[in-house]
Formats: structure tokens, C-alpha cells, sequence
């Protein structure tokens, strides 16, 4: 079963994980990602939201606050 949540701070270091791993950013595009850090921090700044099937977490998104850059990560597509 899927379902979508509000990330916990305990989360980040795996939505690091799953950005950093993703097939999305392979290749050229690892250099956007290879020193990302998905803090604690911004979980509970920003609006950060996981995806999980079967309670394991397999991407997320994060909206801005407003008047910030839009932008959205994913995790790997599954």
C-alpha cells in the first residue's frame, strides 16, 4: 500500500541517500547532487513530504516557502 506523509527530521539522512543514488542524477547530473545534504533542519523549514509503498520510503518532494526559488526534488522513480 502507498501513501504520502510529512517528512520527520529522523528522515533526512535517507532522502539524502535517495537523492544521491537516484538514476535521475547519474552520469553529468551526479554533479548537481553529489554534495547534497537533506538536513534535519529543512524538513522542519520547508513543506517536505515522503512517498512510501509498503512503509519504505521511495522519493519525496519539498515545496519552498513563499517568495523562495520554486523547486521540487524526487527521489528515485520507482
Amino acid at each position: 500500500m502507498s501513501s504520502i506523509r510529512r517528512a520527520q527530521r529522523a528522515d533526512s539522512p535517507l532522502l539524502t541517500t535517495l537523492v544521491c543514488t537516484s538514476h535521475a542524477y547519474g552520469g553529468k547530473y551526479y554533479t548537481m547532487v553529489k554534495d547534497i545534504n537533506i538536513t534535519s533542519e529543512q524538513i522542519e523549514k520547508d513543506s517536505v513530504y515522503v512517498c512510501e509503498i509498503d512503509e519504505r520510503i521511495v522519493g519525496f518532494y519539498r515545496l519552498l516557502n513563499h517568495g523562495e526559488k520554486a523547486e521540487l526534488d524526487f527521489g528515485p522513480r520507482v
